[in-house]
Parts: C-alpha cells; structure tokens; sequence
C-alpha cells in the first residue's frame, strides 16, 4: 500500500505543480507584426505577439483566449514562466493542436517546469508543408526541465481514492506522451524525443536541467535564435555537423563518443560543390552536402543525406547553425549580433505595501541573473539606485536575503507580490518576477 499512497502523491504533485498557485499574466503586445507563414517578405523581423509571464494556473488559457481575435493565425507566444500547474500545461498543448502557436523564450527569460512542456509544442502550419516545430529560445535564456514535487498534505487515502488516482494518472501521463510525443516534424523526426522525456523524468524536483549546450539543443529540435555567427564552409565546419548529425537524428548525445573522424570527397556539380563525409567505412556511416555554388557560409536552411549505417538514421535532414559547432559548445558562449537580440521591455513598476498602504510606486528595471547556489536572482534597480533582490527556487522564495512568500496583490493592482517574513512588508513588481 505504500507504494500506492507514493503514486497518489505523485499525481497530486503532477495535476498540481510544484509552485505557489499565482495566476500568470498574459500581455498582448503587437497583433500586427509579422505573422508566422507569412512569406511576402522574408526579411520581416519576429516578434512576440502575445506574452505569457508568471506562474500557471487553472483559468490562464481562457485568458490568453480572450485576448485572441476569432480569426488569429501564425502568433508567437513568448513564455516567462518558473512553471506551476502541469494540468494547465497540458490544456494549452491541445489548444495548440487546433490553434497552432510559435514558441519563444527571449534573452535572459525563463521557461520552467510546465512551462517547458508548453514551449516544446510550439509550431508553425506552412502552406503546402504542413505543421512542423517553430520554438525559439535565445542563447542566454533558461529553458528547464524536471520531474514533479512531492507535495501531499497529511491523510489516509482509501482503496476508491487511489484507484481513482491511479485512473487520473494513466489518462494524464497518456495525453502528455500523445500530444508531445506522436507528432512528427517536416523531416519525419519526433518533436519530444524519449531522450527527453527520459531527462525529464529523471531530473529531481528539486534540481532543474537546464539546455546548455549545442548537443541538447540540437538533438531536441530546439531553434537558438539568435543564432552563432555563420560558420565558413570548410572540411572541418562539415565534419562536424556530419556528426553532430548521424548522432541527432537516432536520438543519441554526441557527447557519448568520440568526435567522429571522416574520409572526405569533394567534387563539382552543375550548381556548386558536393561533399561526401564518410565517418566508418564498415557500417557505412556517411552524410552528402550538395550546397549551392553562391553559399559561402553555413547558414540556416542547410540539408544533409544522411546514411546511419547499423545504427539506421538515414534520409534528408534541414540542420541549423548550431549543428556545424562543436556539440560541446555552451549556448550561452555563442558569439552573436547585437542588433539581431528580440527587443523584450525589461522595465517594470515595483510597489512597497505597509500594513496594507502602498508607500511607495516608481518605476523600476528588472535584471536577472544565475547563482549557482540562489538560484535565479531577480535585482529591480529603484530609480535611487537602491535593490530589491528576489531569489526564486522551485521550493524556496527569498528577498532581500529573507524568507518570503506569495501573497495577492493589493486591490485593482495588476502585481506579482510576495511579503518579506521578517519586515512583513509586501513587495510588488509588474511585469512578474
């Protein structure tokens, strides 16, 4: 029976989230800007339509519906969010699937949790290709994954309450498989590798696995954008996307071996030149580039013919830039154009509440960074020059350096606050922390 009463709690913590319950705010900000599928001018930047920021909870996708116009398409839903309900998550996954969305994390935002679930189903419908993944996240934002919290308050649970349970659990953990895990990408890969899910499942729920590198990036189907500087087509910048590639497209790390060693022929075609890169002449392992005569870098759009050999894995594949780095490369260290980073508002209007007044109201700037020890750290600069700091952890809310904890906002305020346990003062911050 104890290992029913864990499985109950289990459910509990997966249909419940691990967070505080605090609603997400959901911001429209540009319904005109370039919309996804829209090929008149491919040099249109971008942008966020839509924002969702803050903690999940029931009742936030009927927000970000009442936001939308009836006749919405080819939006981009930018994600801020440490997680929260994973039930909530799954709701908007199936919105997703009648009503496609664009996934994007921008610089220096998170996507946790939850959150990351509800990234992972980010997609483009293309005229005449069909849905394939369209979730973007910038090299310096924080894309994380982890297995529910353990969170079950004291009681006795009957035969019926956990066969109910255990009922709930089967049809929850089968949409989320269904949903992430059926669907396929316009080179026939899955969109929410068992790789993945494995990591996911794996990672405590008090730890969280953060995408880091060109390996995980690149083998999840996670777009970086902005992307690295466009790497030269050189023998060398090809040998390592032939790797990087024979490794990705059966779902494997290529950090678990050795950096292959390829035998190269290169030759002239009526367009351009074509490379073939054979890693292991005993299985046959080997990947074609026929690249156009007018491409001197290695940018996006870039196909590879693939041949895997005893390992399988063969057939045409689109690659990234990403995929001609080394798949060590940590994403955080891309060198990058300034000019290319997605302008996201990063101020905000920070409140102090007093024994129920609002003493004080300015406008502030929200900077974040990462402690190994804290956590994400969230400094809001007062136009003084003085700090708030908040520290948020999965199981763990910090200000100034002093316990803290949720709280709702003062009335008609549109705030994420939380109270400081040792001043008892509330501070407030909009945009969310």
């Amino acid at each position: 029976m104890g290992g029913l009463l864990h499985f109950v709690a289990v459910v509990a913590a997966i249909l419940a989230g691990c967070v505080p319950s605090l609603s997400a705010e959901i911001r429209v900000l540009d319904l005109k800007a370039p919309l996804l599928g829209d090929e008149s001018d491919v040099r249109k930047e971008r942008q966020c339509h839509i924002r969702l920021e803050g903690i999940l909870e029931k009742g936030d996708l009927e927000k970000l519906k009442q936001a939308l116009p009836d006749d919405f398409r080819g939006y981009i839903l930018c994600l801020d969010s440490a997680g929260g309900s994973f039930a909530e998550a799954l709701r908007f996954i199936k919105y997703f699937q009648e009503r496609p969305f664009g996934t994007w994390v921008g610089e220096r935002r998170r996507c946790e949790s939850a959150c990351a679930l509800i990234f992972m189903a980010g997609s483009e419908f293309a005229f005449e290709a069909g849905e394939y993944p369209w979730r973007r996240m910038h090299p310096k934002a924080r894309l994380g994954f982890h297995s529910p919290d353990l969170v079950v308050g004291d009681g006795q649970y009957d035969a019926a309450a956990v066969n109910h349970a255990y009922k709930v659990a089967l049809q929850t953990i089968s949409e989320a498989v269904g949903l992430l895990q059926a669907k396929r990408d316009f080179d026939g890969l899955l969109w929410f590798k068992p790789s993945l899910l494995l990591t996911l499942l794996s990672t405590p729920p008090d730890s969280m696995h953060y995408v880091e590198t060109v390996d995980e990036a690149g083998l999840w189907g996670i777009e970086i954008y902005p992307g690295p500087r466009a790497t030269s087509v050189s023998e060398a910048a090809l040998s390592v996307g032939c790797s990087n590639a024979l490794d990705w497209v059966v779902d494997r790390r290529v950090g678990k071996r050795e950096q292959s060693q390829f035998r190269v022929q290169a030759s002239d075609t009526q367009f351009g030149r074509k490379w073939v890169l054979e890693a292991d002449a005993m299985n046959s392992s080997q990947c074609t580039f026929d690249l156009n005569r007018e491409l001197s870098a290695l940018e996006t759009g870039v196909r590879v013919e693939t041949v895997g050999g005893d390992d399988g894995g063969g057939g045409m594949y689109r690659l990234s830039p990403i995929a001609f780095l080394k798949a060590d490369t940590l994403l955080a260290s891309l060198q990058i154009d300034a000019e290319e980073t997605p302008a996201l508002p990063s101020g905000a209007t920070c409140l102090v509440v007093k024994d129920g007044t609002i003493t004080d109201r300015e406008p502030c700037r929200k900077e974040v960074r990462q402690d190994a020890k804290a956590g994400e750290v969230f400094d809001f600069v007062w136009p003084s020059g003085g700090k708030t700091v908040v520290r948020v952890r999965p199981a763990k809310l910090e200000i100034n350096g002093a316990p803290a904890s949720y709280v709702d906002a003062p009335q008609g305020e549109n705030a994420q606050c939380a109270v400081n346990r040792k001043t008892n003062n509330v501070f407030c911050v909009s945009p969310s922390f």
